[in-house]
């Protein structure tokens, strides 16, 4: 390439949008990923405008546009969710603007890229930029996983490059590397060792190395789903006649060989949902419930408005109204943004009509690419059409199983491979310039979108910006003031909220009732809010009025270990032995559940029965069941011995007595026992031996993190701000040298003990046994910090 076309391809139109998306993903990565947006936003309402400002003053450049592909792909999606929310008076659509801003900057970017390879035919360069947008984040990602980049990512040991999250970071990589794929194609099998084809080669191995050290099993199975789907078209329709047969056979001889090893791995694999790989709970429930909570909220939601949804960007509010009140029983996550399923949000906010939009979209994507292969007049078109076809369904498979669709991160480059592909499909058509008045007509079209984008987001910049300067202040009085300043006038749910928890800490109970009031307005039963109500009566003690509204908290979030124990708290109190019988119970479920002792979906799955038992407490348990029996006389002994113990002052001697004798009282329990299997009950002696040498080993490691915690509490005392990762990193990674001497060790100690005995089940009984007890020395001692 001459020195002249280098430069310029450096001055095309394409170069501009080029380098602005380059920019956007070579910033920093925050630990807080909701930061990583409110960089992005900045950054595309700067690109965007830059690139209006451009097209104003070289509009003659546009074409004849048809942009009816764009609109069913962008505007169709956006428009046919409006009626839900006009009919719900957008009084249950938080995230409105946020939704309705974004879209509307992806417009733009998608007209102006539609329009400069429409016109310009320049897709060689386009694609250029792009890969060394996707070499530089997956050399980043690359640095991350070999421990060279010193940021959040190496604590955390997610590899994400600048997406914040690494489902995000995934979604980019699997919409893009498709079309670099196909692209290595292009010359042909025989001519690629050409130097731009060995350069997409590199950039794909890059790319699906960074693909795999993110560990999204979603966008990973896609992503091989869609690689097996484009070799297929790449021999059906591109392909010679000759090589056709032979290339389809192998490729349908490969896919019976990878659906037989995935089957053999789903039922080789590990059967333990807990203990098992990544991988191998993608084959137990387990693995799903993180999805089937919101999808079954979506799927609740579309129940009550069908036809039109219940409008734009209000999945938030549905969570909070359509959650089942025990799913915090299976997992710990009780606020979705999304619906982690695009099909299902789409469903939800838009209904049936929606659904039918996503399907057209779907048709006119197939329908673009199926075109460009049907001219059949150039290869390089052709692998390119497969590619971008493959990227963007790669896409809508992984977003069936993810948020990342609704971030912007994954969103910008998908609607600029749907202009490219639209783009592609239009180039055999004859290029028409536009007249002056048409070419204003959509300048200043795209003018006023940017405008509507600007006054929808400049809210939510500013809310963004607030709440991110009270993250970075200490938990003091200055920062409840700071916040409640601005809470006059802020929506912003996030920053309430620690407002709200703030508040609660330093007792300001007048503050907190405007608090509780805001948030109840924008979306109610947000989070813990329905407790802090509960929190609030009891800093005014008005008991009564606390039982009553925490009552109603255990309605809708009925496993919410604070509000557990506050009514707990309240029945010994006020001498409520029913009451405290009920949440007790409830509390040992909660506790049986989140420690893995039994892995169910079912809160009946943890029985309880009032009997006689010369335990006091046992524990039956037949596979995903437990029954647990409490001896009447026991349990009222031990209510009777709790109200007797808050209402004196034992001294800290007297409390680590007691301590240690209910500890006693657990571990003379048989159910905490490890359990030999009958065919080795020969070897009993050994495996209680490897037992004691597993315990001694996790003990010292313990130890030794315990003694460097220690030390780097003190180092990062006296040291400055700017220098406290850096010290953070190098005691994680002297931790992670210990651990890996030791792990050898317990890993061996493990598999040997696994294979005789109920080990692992020993193991989630013990974590239960120490948070039963850590609960027991609460409600003895509430006022003692646990």
């Amino acid at each position: 390439m001459s020195s002249t076309s280098t430069v310029r391809q450096f001055v095309t139109p394409q170069a501009l949008i080029g380098l602005s998306f380059l920019g956007l993903n070579a910033g920093v990565s925050y630990s807080f990923f909701h930061m990583n947006s409110f960089k992005l936003f900045i950054g595309l309402l700067l690109a965007v405008a830059i690139l209006v400002v451009f097209q104003l003053k070289h509009s003659k450049s546009l074409t004849e546009v048809r942009p009816t592909g764009l609109l069913v792909l962008l505007a169709l999606p956006l428009l046919v969710s409006i009626p839900g929310a006009v009919l719900n008076r957008f009084g249950e659509n938080y995230n409105f603007l946020y939704e309705l801003g974004s879209s509307l900057i992806l417009w733009i970017w998608a007209f102006y890229l539609f329009q400069l390879l429409r016109s310009t035919g320049s897709f060689v360069s386009w694609f250029g930029w792009l890969s060394v947008a996707l070499f530089g984040a997956s050399l980043w990602a690359l640095s991350q996983g070999l421990g060279f980049f010193i940021d959040g990512n190496v604590i955390s040991g997610q590899v994400k490059a600048g997406f914040g999250h690494r489902n995000y970071f995934a979604s980019y990589l699997i919409i893009n590397i498709p079309v670099f794929v196909m692209l290595v194609f292009a010359g042909g099998i025989k001519q690629w060792r050409q130097k731009r084809q060995l350069w997409f080669l590199g950039v794909c191995l890059f790319g699906v190395i960074s693909l795999y050290l993110t560990h999204t099993r979603a966008a990973i199975v896609a992503f091989g789903l869609v690689f097996w789907l484009l070799l297929f078209g790449y021999g059906w329709f591109v392909l010679d006649r000759g090589l056709r047969k032979k290339w389809l056979s192998a490729l349908i001889g490969l896919a019976f060989l990878g659906t037989t090893g995935v089957v053999s791995y789903g039922v080789s694999g590990s059967p333990d949902a807990v203990y098992g790989s990544r991988y191998e709970q993608l084959f137990s429930q387990r693995a799903w419930i993180g999805r089937l909570i919101p999808w079954d909220v979506a799927l609740s939601a579309t129940k009550d408005s069908p036809l039109v949804g219940q409008g734009l960007g209000s999945f938030y509010n549905q969570f909070f109204l359509y959650q089942d009140p025990e799913t915090r029983l299976y997992h710990s996550e009780r606020s979705y943004n999304h619906a982690h399923s695009e099909p299902l949000e789409i469903l939800s906010e838009s209904g049936v009509i929606g659904g039918l939009v996503w399907l057209v979209g779907l048709f006119w994507v197939g329908r673009a690419v199926t075109r460009v292969l049907r001219r059949g007049e150039d290869r390089f078109e052709q692998c390119l059409a497969l590619g971008l076809g493959g990227g963007i369904l790669a896409f809508w498979i992984h977003g069936s199983f993810s948020v990342a669709p609704r971030m912007l991160v994954a969103e910008l480059p998908f609607v600029l491979n749907l202009a490219a592909l639209l783009a592609l499909e239009a180039k055999g058509r004859k290029v028409v310039l536009l007249s002056p008045s048409a070419r204003r007509g959509w300048s200043l079209f795209n003018v006023a979108v940017l405008v509507a984008a600007g006054l929808a987001l400049l809210p939510w910049l500013q809310r963004q910006h607030q709440y991110s300067l009270s993250l970075q202040m200490p938990e003091t009085m200055a920062k409840v003031n700071y916040l409640e300043g601005i809470a006059e006038t802020s929506t912003d749910i996030y920053m309430l909220d620690g407002l709200l928890h703030s508040q609660a800490k330093f007792r300001r109970t007048t503050e907190m009732s405007k608090t509780i009031q805001k948030i109840e307005g924008l979306i109610p039963h947000f989070r813990d809010v329905d407790y802090q109500k509960a929190v609030l009566a009891v800093l005014l003690k008005k008991m009564d009025l606390a039982r009553t509204y925490a009552q109603k908290a255990e309605e809708v979030d009925r496993y919410y270990l604070p509000n557990l124990r506050l009514l707990m708290n309240l029945a010994l109190e006020t001498d409520d032995y029913e009451g405290f019988k009920k949440q007790f119970r409830l509390m040992t479920r909660l506790l049986l559940f989140h420690k893995f002792v039994i892995v169910a979906f079912d809160e009946n799955a943890a029985s309880f029965k009032t009997e006689a038992t010369s335990m006091g407490v046992e524990f039956a348990q037949e596979g995903n069941q437990i029954e647990v029996k409490f001896d009447p006389i026991w349990l009222r002994e031990k209510y009777d011995q709790l109200r007797q113990v808050r209402s004196s002052s034992p001294t800290r001697y007297e409390q680590q007595q007691l301590m240690q004798r209910q500890a006693s009282f657990i571990g003379r329990n048989p159910f905490f026992k490890m359990k030999v299997r009958p065919e080795f009950l020969a070897d009993e002696a050994e495996v209680f031996q490897k037992l004691e040498r597993f315990k001694q080993t996790s003990r010292e490691l313990s130890k030794q993190e315990s003694y460097l915690k220690f030390l780097m509490a003190k180092e990062l005392k006296k040291s400055p701000a700017g220098a406290r990762l850096q010290i953070q990193v190098s005691y994680q990674q002297r931790y992670d040298k210990i651990k890996q001497r030791e792990q050898t060790k317990l890993d061996l100690l493990e598999t040997q003990l696994d294979e005789k005995a109920q080990f692992h089940q020993f193991i989630n009984n013990h974590k239960f046994a120490a948070a039963w007890l850590s609960e027991w020395q609460l409600l003895f001692f509430p006022n003692e910090q646990k």
